[in-house]
């Protein structure tokens, strides 16, 4: 009975961690789609700053464009940061999630060598019994 309710918990928090790593794949996936997306201002930075060089009449126009540039980068760093976080905290609660399996899983796997240890102690007293019996017989019959 013991075992069963152990089972239980120990399936429940494998399916705990299978959730957490769906979403800890999750989260690395919208992280790389920040880090995508900074590389991509960059890319567009050195391109708009080549553009603008070879074209010295737009120049005046290159300022208002790296102000809105400027935040930009801000947005998606800031984007960046909580993705960072976010990750760390779903990694944290997955850690704990397993630890917690492992307590039940290493108890449930006591608790089977305890019965198991049980029954050979058993075992062992019938096969004792069962010994004394044949030698009484023996002993017996020899008189």
């Amino acid at each position: 009975m013991k075992r069963r309710g152990l089972k239980a918990l120990i399936r429940l928090h494998r399916f705990e961690m299978d959730e957490k790593r769906r979403l800890i794949a999750a989260v690395e996936t919208e992280r790389a789609s920040v880090l995508k997306r900074q590389e991509e201002l960059e890319v567009e930075l050195v391109e708009e700053k080549k553009f603008a060089g070879d074209l010295g009449n737009m120049q005046g126009f290159f300022g208002p464009y790296a102000q809105n540039l400027v935040r930009r980068r801000e947005v998606i760093g800031e984007e960046l940061k909580k993705a960072q976080d976010n990750l760390d905290q779903v990694r944290e609660e997955a850690q704990e999630v397993f630890q917690e399996a492992k307590k039940y899983e290493l108890t449930d796997e006591y608790l089977q060598r305890l019965e198991q240890s049980e029954l050979n102690r058993r075992e062992q007293i019938e096969a004792d019994e069962l010994g004394i019996n044949i030698h009484r017989r023996n002993q017996l019959d020899d008189k």
